[in-house]
């Protein structure tokens, strides 16, 4: 390789992995409330504690973000409505922790010990039905 081509990846490499202009640190902070607020729902309906983390530098750009709003809003709503018996809220338990990271979402959430690794990209993300699924069984 010469040393036009080596320099050529290298700013290939060093301009796509940098992150967090300045839409994309709005957007981060725009979104933040937003998983407290999933988590707060979770604790407060399901009775347990739940940590919901982003992966915030998987997320190249604003679109990339764009369904974490969504998902967040639906485990907001999803524990307000799932969360309704003792036994239900027993087994919800379970689920410690959710992390988003953008990727492909046509491949289930992974959900082991009660972990789920769940993912979200520009067009949709794993929602609280697929959680349920994987937690109450």
């Amino acid at each position: 390789m010469n040393r036009k081509s080596l320099l050529v990846v290298l700013v290939l490499v060093v301009s796509t992995g940098a992150w967090a202009g300045k839409e994309e640190r709005e957007k981060k902070a725009e979104l933040e409330p937003r998983v407290k607020a999933a988590s707060d729902a979770f604790k407060s309906h399901c009775g347990g504690s739940i940590s919901i983390t982003v992966d915030w530098k998987s997320y190249k750009a604003v679109n990339d973000m764009s369904q974490l709003g969504y998902a967040m809003d639906a485990i907001t709503e999803g524990a307000a409505t799932y969360c309704k018996d003792s036994e239900t809220k027993n087994v919800m338990r379970k689920l410690k922790s959710v992390n988003y990271a953008f990727g492909n979402i046509d491949k289930a959430p992974a959900y082991k010990d009660g972990k789920i690794e769940a993912n979200s990209d520009g067009y949709g993300y794993h929602s609280w039905g697929q959680f349920t699924k994987l937690v109450d069984q």
